[in-house]
Order: structure tokens, then C-alpha cells, then sequence
């Protein structure tokens, strides 16, 4: 069994708004903050969403090229041997190209399946759906997008209609060895699988043969309950406040890093070493990062 890898996703402007600790949106240096802590507490990989900002009638994301830019530098500078996870795995492939071509990210988020999500979590009378349909053109775009830019996808994968298309991106030699692949549990609208031990078990024993499989799971009880699990089953872990702001105590984190370190005494209790970035970057197939071009 491989040494578990951390990913931190510390941005919950979208799907946990009334957060009181979360920075306000633009405010790089203090969520960049929160991802460094992280890093330190033992997290490899940062998955991170440079500034967020959302079309108010549809929901999708709009590129802020430079609240990326800005990002990845101070991550790169403080955060050295970090590995970089661009997220918003709805972007658009001319906006992934761009990304990916200018900024040079190690790992992309990409859907590989239609995508539903609702984010309504409190009473505060905040509301987003997202949808996000690709075309396998679009896909085969991204896919070919990210051979050429040296930026490895990171499948999203909420039903087992996302492994078809892993699949299929395989066997147009488009995906190389090793794939990756985030199972997402509990997130609330169309595409929702619930966050149950019964569906971790169906995700990963139905997943493509030798993908390396990462969990996330947005419930605030349950995903508690399945980190040691998956933890036992050989999976990897994504924690921060995108997901679920709670501790296991109910009281909602003041940093990112707490997140970090429950999951790290977690797998040290069950005998199951933290990867190192270094490492991380050999389970995962990646080459150091790679020089943005001047």
C-alpha cells in the first residue's frame, strides 16, 4: 500500500459561504495562508481555484487569469515542493489550455461525467447549481491539451459513468499511466452518491483497473466516519473547508491545517505512513514542476 497523500482544498466561497474564517474573495495572501499551513501539517497537494468568480445566472466559473497567477506564485514560493492542483474542474478547455500553457500547473481538475451540484447550505439564503455537460470532443481536447502542457488530469468522479470515460481516454492513449481520480461523496444535486460505507466500497471496487483514487466527501459527520476507512482501503484523502468546514467536535476550523493533522494521527493510528511531496510526485507520475515560460 502506498503512503497516503494529502490534498488540501481550502476555498469555500462557493459551497460553504458563511464560513466566518474564510478570506473574502480576492484576498489572496490570507487563503494562501491556509493552504501553506496545510502544507506544513503535511498535506502534498494543494488544490487550489486562484479567484473564484461565478456567472450570477448560470453558476459557471469565469478565469481570472491573473487571481491565478498570483496564487501559484506565492504557493510556489512558500509552499517549495508543493504540488500544484489547479481545481474548477469546470472550466472550459480554452480556459484549461490557457492554465495550462501559461502557468504550467502539475495537476488539472476535469470532469469526466455530466455534473450537477447544489450548494445551499445554510439559511443565509445563499444558492448555487452548477451544471457542467462535456462533449467527449471537448474531453479529447483537454486530454490532448494535457500531454502537451505536462499537467496531469485529475479525473472527478461523483457516479461510475466518469470511469467509462476514463476508459475511453485510455484507450485513445490520452490518459497515461498512472490515472488518478477523485471519488466524490455526499455532494448535494444530480450527480450526488451517497456518503455511505457501502457506496465508497462500489466506487473503488468499480473503478478503472490501477487508478490511484482519492476521496472527498461533503458531510459534516460522515466524512469523519469514512476518512479511516479509506484510509484502511488504500485510498488517499482530501480535506479543507471546500468540503466540510466541521471538525469532528461540530465546531467549524479556524485553519485548514487542523483538517490535516486529525487526518494525519488518523493514518498513524492505523499504521499508514504520510507521503512526502517528493514522494507524492512518484506515485503520481510527476515530474517536478515545471518552468512557467517568461
Amino acid at each position: 500500500m502506498d503512503e497516503l497523500i494529502i490534498t488540501a482544498v481550502c476555498d469555500c466561497l462557493t459551497t460553504w459561504p458563511a464560513n466566518p474564517y474564510m478570506p473574502a474573495r480576492g484576498e489572496t495572501e490570507p487563503l494562501a495562508e491556509q493552504f501553506i499551513a496545510a502544507f506544513e501539517a503535511g498535506a502534498s497537494i494543494l488544490h487550489h481555484h486562484g479567484v473564484v468568480h461565478h456567472d450570477s445566472d448560470t453558476g459557471r466559473p469565469r478565469i481570472d487569469i491573473g487571481g491565478w497567477e498570483r496564487m501559484n506564485d506565492i504557493l510556489r514560493e512558500r509552499a517549495k515542493g508543493a504540488i500544484m492542483q489547479y481545481g474548477i474542474a469546470g472550466l472550459t478547455p480554452e480556459d484549461k489550455r490557457t492554465l495550462m500553457r501559461d502557468q504550467r500547473p502539475e495537476m488539472m481538475s476535469t470532469h469526466t461525467e455530466p455534473h450537477d451540484t447544489h450548494f445551499a447550505p445554510d439559511a443565509s439564503g445563499h444558492r448555487i447549481d452548477i451544471y457542467t455537460t462535456y462533449s467527449r470532443d471537448w474531453l479529447l481536447e483537454v486530454a490532448r491539451d494535457s500531454i502537451e502542457y505536462g499537467t496531469k488530469i485529475e479525473a472527478e468522479c461523483f457516479t461510475t459513468g466518469a470511469y467509462w470515460t476514463i476508459d475511453f481516454l485510455v484507450e485513445e492513449q490520452l490518459l497515461p499511466e498512472p490515472h488518478y481520480g477523485t471519488i466524490f461523496l455526499g455532494w448535494p444535486g444530480g450527480t450526488w452518491t451517497p456518503p455511505t460505507q457501502d457506496a465508497l466500497h462500489y466506487m473503488v471496487h468499480n473503478r478503472p483497473k490501477g487508478m490511484h483514487w482519492n476521496l472527498s466527501v461533503m458531510d459534516p459527520v460522515a466524512q469523519w466516519q469514512l476518512i479511516p476507512l479509506a484510509i484502511e482501503m488504500g485510498g488517499h484523502i482530501r480535506v479543507g473547508w471546500e468540503d466540510n468546514p466541521y471538525l469532528p467536535n461540530g465546531e467549524i476550523a479556524r485553519h485548514n491545517a487542523q483538517f490535516v493533522e486529525i487526518v494525519v494521527k488518523i493514518a498513524e493510528s492505523l499504521g499508514r505512513p504520510i507521503a512526502s511531496p517528493e514522494r507524492a510526485r512518484e506515485i503520481l507520475g510527476l515530474s517536478t514542476p515545471a518552468a512557467v515560460p517568461a
